[in-house]
């Protein structure tokens, strides 16, 4: 359009304006601006209830959700890179269907490990039933035998904004337990420890890994479960705070992917007390 050389073009988009060519970044969802409100709002709350992480307060707090696990996680591009000639082909490999075999767990786990790990049977659905008879009473049971006089009574619940989550059964059994939610604002995987820690370093373990049943499935969650270092979970609450703080500062965005991410925690503490 401008009658010049493309070098010419690219000399003063990258020498002369210092622009880069970056791709997009992946994010969750869309967020309005009400979205953005209402996560800032939340983390701002938390944030007053959890000013720091402290080894006592957190001891209680209890993070799961549900997630889709496969009995074949392909590798990942990263994984199947190699150095190759010119004459090499470039190696391929299949892309997972939507109709593979998949299970759907729920995970919960605390700061000291896993807590319970429950397989949805065949054909049904978390539903707000299961979840409170089989998921919720599981992890009542997990408690008692930990703390027999006060089971789950003061334990903080970090779960989700799912339907089943939110139903009135749920939440009245949560009630007669004496068991605390904690705020989660919606569309926020960024913020919940099961999604941006414990979540991925499952897949991770079970990439390029195939398993013929369910039974197999389940025992190579539980070894990959057991086999994180307790601190690597305790890590996970502590970025909970950043993160939290993060989402301020960012004034509700995702925040994963910027650029120079790792300045952010160095001064988050400096800059989010002004935004309170």
């Amino acid at each position: 359009m401008v009658g010049i050389l493309i070098g010419a073009v690219h000399s003063i988009l990258i020498k002369h304006l210092k622009m880069n060519n970056i791709s997009a970044r992946w994010i969750p969802h869309l967020l309005t601006a009400d979205q953005k409100r209402i996560r800032v709002k939340t983390a701002k709350s938390l944030l007053k209830m959890y000013p720091k992480y402290d080894s006592r307060s957190f001891s209680n707090i209890v993070n799961g959700d549900e997630t889709w696990v496969h009995f074949y996680e392909p590798k990942r591009k990263h994984k199947n890179k190699i150095w190759a000639t010119k004459h090499m082909k470039r190696p391929c490999i299949a892309k997972r269907k939507l109709s593979v075999k998949k299970v759907m767990y729920a995970i919960f786990f605390t700061k000291q490990g896993p807590a319970i790990q429950i397989a949805v049977p065949k054909g049904k659905s978390v539903n707000s039933k299961f979840y409170r008879g089989a998921v919720l009473k599981k992890l009542k049971t997990y408690f008692i035998r930990r703390r027999p006089a006060t089971g789950l009574s003061g334990i903080r619940l970090l779960h989700g904004n799912a339907s089943s989550h939110n139903a009135a059964i749920v939440r009245e059994f949560l009630r007669q337990e004496k068991v605390v939610e904690i705020a989660h604002p919606p569309y926020s995987p960024d913020l919940a420890p099961s999604d941006y820690f414990l979540f991925p370093r499952l897949k991770m373990y079970l990439t390029g890994r195939k398993y013929k049943t369910r039974k197999d499935l389940g025992s190579a969650i539980f070894q990959c479960l057991k086999g994180i270092h307790r601190k690597d979970y305790e890590t996970a609450f502590k970025n909970w705070i950043k993160r939290l703080k993060l989402c301020i500062t960012h004034k509700g965005e995702y925040f994963e992917g910027i650029r120079n991410l790792g300045s952010w925690f160095l001064e988050i503490n400096k800059s989010f007390l002004n935004i309170l």
